[in-house]
């Protein structure tokens, strides 16, 4: 996947991947305790993110899997 960011962000990237990494396996863990509306809940933030930053692929993926959390 390649993302395009401008170079003053490039140094923030890792430490904001890794805090989005938790967030996700917090996301998983919620759906697979069957507790929908906490994977929710992280899910819609997740699209808001990944989406805010350019991470067009991701935010893609979160929101279908926010979709389906909502059905």
């Amino acid at each position: 996947m390649e993302v395009k960011i401008s170079k003053d962000l490039e140094d923030l990237i890792p430490r904001f991947l890794e805090k989005r990494k938790k967030e996700i396996k917090d996301m998983k863990y919620f759906i697979n305790e069957n507790e929908i509306s906490k994977g929710e809940i992280l899910a819609h933030g997740l699209k808001g993110v990944f989406g805010s930053y350019g991470f067009e692929n991701i935010y893609l993926l979160i929101c279908k899997i926010d979709d389906l959390l909502k059905e």
